[in-house]
């Protein structure tokens, strides 16, 4: 569809009020018959009342089906997407300058801000048909001496919903959150990293820059389903296969943000300490399961903070223990279980870990 006019082009400001409550994103567009230039959106009038720190600008590539941070431009009568502070003593604008609209074929230079401590994702691969790429360049994890373990709406982004009938996202897990944006304190932590793949390929290339990455912090990454573990100061990317969902048909999302239900467990990024370092477990931990959802076979990793006894039991959504997995001493430490789904229904079940006079519980989804 093409809608045409014949008024000239905007050349004036254009000032807006930006959203400071709930999730405090903004759908904005370039008002100009020219590229924008996003490299100075901080000394925009009003430019004050975006967050300094983290991704709060991006934009969408329709072609690999991606949103993108860090973008220098936005062509004309195109939307980006920008985060506001909260709520202030007075309403907070935005006023999008004509003078950053680009003439003449005018091209900017990235912005240079000083690189916040953290890592950045990539993920790539390619549609069902093996024809056109599909991508995802919206994740990437930061470290703050401020920031909260926890969901914490004020620093974390939630992950963008792709508007499209095939995509792929990559994302972290943070309790009920899935965030294409987690800001994390300088401690140990283990973050599962899930994938949503719909309608596409199942082989993919995760791509990472360490550059950023503190000095002298460990950082893991663990694949839940061959248990590798890589050295993201030394490999640069992973390739991997996994499990994909079909297409969207008839109708595709419409909501802002995807819920990561239909996400597959894959990695865990182990922050802070090694695969082996036990000192750092200090409670018990039922870290992944993986594949989640699966088939066949799924992983179930756990961790002990001391020697003792153990008991992994698989109930199903009536209550009822339909598989025990562990159930005797082990050693303090790291450990795996397997779950054999092929010998149950379709559904979801409940993984229950007791030990050292701890419960801790984890949800299991078995497919057909």
């Amino acid at each position: 569809m093409t809608l045409t006019t014949t008024l000239p082009a905007n050349t004036a400001d254009v000032t807006v009020e930006l959203q400071t409550t709930g999730s405090r994103m903004n759908f904005l567009a370039n008002p100009f018959g020219t590229d924008l230039d996003l490299t100075g959106i901080y000394s925009w009038p009003g430019g004050s009342n975006i967050p300094p720190t983290g991704p709060q600008v991006w934009t969408y590539d329709p072609v690999a089906k991606t949103f993108v941070t860090g973008a220098t431009s936005v062509p004309a009568w195109t939307g980006f997407r920008v985060r506001s502070k909260g709520t202030g003593s007075a309403a907070r604008n935005l006023t999008i300058p004509a003078s950053a609209a680009l003439t003449g074929g005018a091209r900017v230079a990235a912005r240079e801000t000083e690189a916040v401590p953290g890592l950045r994702f990539t993920l790539d691969g390619v549609d069902g048909d093996g024809t056109s790429r599909i991508a995802d360049r919206s994740f990437a994890i930061g470290f703050s001496d401020e920031a909260r373990a926890a969901f914490d709406a004020d620093e974390d982004v939630e992950k963008f919903q792709v508007p499209a009938e095939s995509y792929a996202l990559i994302g972290a897990r943070a309790g009920e959150a899935f965030l294409g944006y987690d800001a994390r304190p300088f401690a140990n932590a283990e973050i599962p990293l899930a994938i949503e793949a719909r309608g596409t390929g199942s082989r993919f290339t995760l791509r990472w820059d360490a550059d950023a990455l503190p000095a002298g912090l460990p950082v893991v990454l663990v694949d839940l389903v061959t248990g590798r573990e890589i050295d993201v100061r030394t490999q640069s990317s992973v390739s991997f296969d996994v499990r994909t969902l079909e297409a969207f048909t008839d109708v595709i999302p419409s909501s802002d943000f995807a819920d990561g239900a239909n996400a597959t467990d894959r990695f865990v990024l182990r922050i802070g300490t090694s695969a082996s370092a036990e000192a750092a477990i200090t409670e018990v931990e039922l870290t992944a399961i993986a594949p989640n959802p699966s088939t066949g076979a799924a992983r179930v990793s756990f961790a002990l903070p001391e020697a003792g006894p153990a008991r992994v039991t698989v109930y199903d959504v009536r209550g009822r223990s339909v598989a025990t997995l562990v159930d005797g001493p082990l050693s303090a430490g790291r450990h795996e279980a397997t779950l054999d789904s092929g010998s149950l229904a379709a559904g979801v079940y409940v993984v229950r870990l007791e030990a050292a006079g701890a419960v801790v519980t984890r949800q299991a989804v078995v497919v057909r």
